[in-house]
């Protein structure tokens, strides 16, 4: 009767560690998503801002370094805010990390013979800053279009 006790308790605790796995896991994917959906979303508001003054017949100089001034202060914000959001996701992905080590899947031998389920290099992957390529395209992108943008803006303008 007591083991049975215990099983059920240990059954229920596994239930409520896969439920919560899953919600931080949605979370991580939200995030991430979010990254992507913000820098294209800045990226066209820059490309038609720049549309614009190109496309303006007889640009005054205010005109073009106003444009070109608006242009970086969305290349920063949109790298600040994507920074902020792979802070969110680093957060939910040491998070999966530690549950994923209670269910053994970073120990070797439990499920595999002479292995763990995931490579070694992720069990300190929680406690170190993540080189993700999908962040590193959106820093790309959102520090370097907005400010050659506008330096072609300004470029045109003056000749």
């Amino acid at each position: 009767m007591k083991d049975a006790i215990f099983d059920a308790a240990e059954e229920r605790r596994h239930q409520i560690l896969l439920s919560v796995r899953q919600v931080v896991a949605s979370y991580a994917v939200y995030w991430h998503k979010l990254a992507v959906d913000s820098t294209i979303f800045i990226v066209t508001g820059s490309i038609a801002l720049a549309g614009f003054a190109l496309s303006t017949t007889s640009p005054t100089r205010t005109m073009l370094i106003s444009v070109c001034i608006i242009l970086a202060l969305l290349g920063w914000a949109g790298a600040y805010l994507t920074r902020l959001i792979q802070q969110k996701t680093e957060e939910h992905q040491a998070i999966l990390i530690r549950l994923d080590n209670i269910h053994g899947l970073l120990e070797p031998g439990l499920y595999l013979p002479n292995e763990s389920v995931y490579p070694q290099h992720w069990r300190d992957t929680g406690e170190k800053h993540i080189i993700d390529p999908i962040f590193r395209f959106c820093f790309l992108l959102l520090g370097v279009l907005p400010f050659v943008l506008g330096s072609l803006i300004l470029v045109s303008g003056w000749t």
